[in-house]
């Protein structure tokens, strides 16, 4: 899947200016960052996103990226399920209603690649500002570069040490609002470097943009000891809440009752 992906940043300016796209909610996207905060920041990436679930999407070349990415997908798709029902049985919570609740079958499953080229001034640009991830959950996979991934923890931010051949799964915005608060959603910011290229590969997993609520899960609250953290919020409502407060690291509090 990686290389798949770097044939592609490798292609000609004309073959990915096709894809190269003003609405950054078409199947296939590809661009390069702008100032998303509004600041004297400058951003230093460029990106692919293609949604591959409940349609399947992708670019038409490299000639071998629809085999690959198709087989990823799944594959990926099998792991995030998995966490998901961990996540559940630890909530006390009925997993034969997990897909339902979380509105799975119908879910929007994205492929997401940074590539974050050497930067002469890496002191004076980020990769990517720092953020939390509207979704379900996120699984990152990186190249041999550099640890360039930086979570907010105590209110300091911590270098993501690279583990050769991993996934690394981040919980989103909607399992924190899911689980009442027991689940964080991860706060991180991507750096650059001088020397070296870094690639990532994010899988992420979104509910339908409308008609579907979420809430913190009512067998949570049944509990004594759990008071309702958050109010009930709709995929496009959060979507709204981070772009109106886009230089902000959370939007979190926002949604708090």
């Amino acid at each position: 899947m990686m290389e798949a992906f770097t044939k592609f940043f490798n292609l000609t300016e004309e073959e990915k200016k096709y894809y190269t796209k003003t609405n950054l909610y078409e199947p296939v996207c590809h661009g390069t960052s702008s100032n998303l905060m509004g600041m004297d920041v400058r951003f230093w990436r460029d990106f692919l996103r293609v949604v591959v679930h409940p349609v399947f999407h992708y670019p038409d070349k490299p000639r071998d990226f629809r085999a690959i990415s198709d087989e990823y997908a799944h594959k990926t798709r099998e792991i995030y399920n998995e966490l998901l029902r961990a996540i559940w049985e630890s909530l006390d919570l009925d997993v034969s209603f997990m897909e339902e609740s979380l509105e799975l079958k119908s879910s929007r499953q994205t492929l997401v690649t940074n590539l974050y080229p050497p930067c002469p001034q890496p002191e004076l640009a980020l990769g990517l500002p720092p953020h939390s991830d509207p979704c379900l959950v996120t699984l990152l996979m990186q190249n041999k570069g550099f640890n360039g991934l930086q979570v907010l923890h105590n209110g300091k931010w911590i270098v993501i040490q690279l583990v050769p051949r991993s996934l690394l799964y981040l919980t989103g915005d909607i399992i924190e609002i899911i689980s009442n608060g027991r689940y964080k959603s991860i706060v991180h910011r991507a750096m650059v470097s001088s020397e070296s290229t870094r690639i990532s590969v994010a899988t992420q997993v979104t509910p339908p943009i409308e008609n579907v609520t979420f809430a913190p899960a009512p067998k949570l609250l049944e509990r004594s000891d759990c008071s309702t953290i958050f109010r009930g919020i709709t995929f496009k409502e959060l979507l709204a809440l981070k772009y109106q407060h886009k230089s902000m690291n959370s939007i979190m509090d926002f949604i708090k009752v």
